[in-house]
């Protein structure tokens, strides 16, 4: 039974001027599936980069659908950043230190957040000049997370402002994003006796035309 389903767009090109997707990766409880999408769906093995011997936490195009900033793959693992160049397939990985596993995470196109076991976050961002994932900050929540979301890039902007955690103490945490207060808590809410086992922040158009940040837990 899969644990996860991710369409990962094409930024190479457009149909109809619209992008469409490229790769659709199944996850596994132990191990990754990458159907290629074209003309026909076909299986794709190593060659396409991807990691498919563990299951994927989280994967997304990286950039903003202007530049191609490649595809990023979380496995309990580490975070793995794969790359066209020239032609070629090209793969960076930032490994977990020591003999801890990545326990949940989340992408958009320019940002990751990863829950180690025991409840650190390791939050990553897609440098825009380089083209490179750069650690960018870390917090320690003192419980182990069950659940997060950095939440999709506003129309118009190059990163979400917020990120939205869920730990086994039952308290949902709403974290910054803003690059001069990075990981800094804003607002918590206690569920009691209920676990929160997922959560997501989403961009709702309101009735006046403008845009809320909505959370669901």
């Amino acid at each position: 039974v899969p644990g996860g389903v991710f369409n990962v767009r094409d930024d190479r090109g457009t149909k109809n001027g619209k992008l469409h997707d490229r790769y659709i990766v199944v996850s596994f409880a132990d191990a990754t599936l990458v159907l290629s999408v074209g003309e026909t769906v076909e299986e794709m093995g190593k060659e396409s980069g991807f990691l498919t011997s563990d299951p994927t936490l989280a994967c997304s195009a990286l950039g903003n659908g202007d530049k191609d900033g490649g595809i990023v793959q979380v496995c309990p693992g580490g975070v793995r950043h794969i790359r066209r160049v020239n032609n070629q397939v090209n793969v960076s990985q930032w490994s977990v230190p020591g003999i801890k596993k990545i326990e949940c995470a989340s992408a958009n196109e320019s940002q990751i957040l990863i829950a180690l076991a025991g409840g650190e976050l390791i939050y990553f961002e897609l440098d825009p000049m380089s083209g490179n994932l750069t650690e960018a900050c870390t917090r320690d929540v003192g419980t182990d997370v069950c659940c997060l979301d950095v939440g999709p890039v506003p129309k118009g902007k190059s990163r979400s402002l917020f990120a939205v955690v869920g730990s086994r103490d039952s308290n949902v945490r709403l974290l910054s994003l803003d690059p001069g207060s990075l990981l800094v808590q804003k607002s918590s809410t206690t569920l009691g006796a209920t676990k929160p086992y997922s959560a997501a922040l989403s961009i709702v158009d309101g009735s006046d035309g403008a845009s809320e940040l909505t959370m669901t837990v």
